[in-house]
């Protein structure tokens, strides 16, 4: 688990290459990936 804000105007493929480098993960395994944007 990773607690932080997400830029959301990121493309799934934005997104996609966060998990990857991000935390050395395959976007397409089968986990739960929840994105979270900041209030305000």
């Amino acid at each position: 688990m990773a607690l932080g804000s997400t830029d959301l105007s990121n493309s799934i493929d934005g997104l996609a290459a966060l998990v990857q480098e991000g935390f050395s993960l395959d976007p397409f395994s089968p986990s739960l990936f929840v994105f979270c944007k900041r209030m305000g």
